[in-house]
């Protein structure tokens, strides 16, 4: 199992000096660019339109964290309403507590 990212997420962390790119480099994933089509892993990347999306993975069919398992993590409802469901608890002042 690999772990890759979108090399096109450099600039957004880089002008927030965020390192999480540096991070993951550190720990062996690789740019999504270098993928092949029945390379296994998961997919690192920051949130864009899910037609962009789709588009960044076409082709990778092996890689975790499709569109479609992506989707319903978008909006906060949809993942309140799955974590309820599968009986997780949340402590609400953990979710708005940034």
């Amino acid at each position: 199992m690999e772990l890759f990212y979108d090399e096109r997420d450099d600039r957004f962390h880089e002008a927030r000096g965020s390192r999480i790119l540096y991070w993951l480099d550190d720990v062996g994933a690789k740019p999504l660019t270098e993928a092949r089509s029945n390379d296994e892993g998961f997919l690192f990347a920051g949130a864009r339109s899910m037609e962009d999306y789709r588009r960044l993975v076409a082709g990778t069919l092996a890689v975790r964290d499709t569109p479609d398992e992506r989707e319903p993590l978008m909006t906060l409802d949809s993942v309140l309403d799955t974590l309820a469901a599968a009986a997780v608890q949340v402590p609400i002042d953990a979710i708005f507590s940034f």
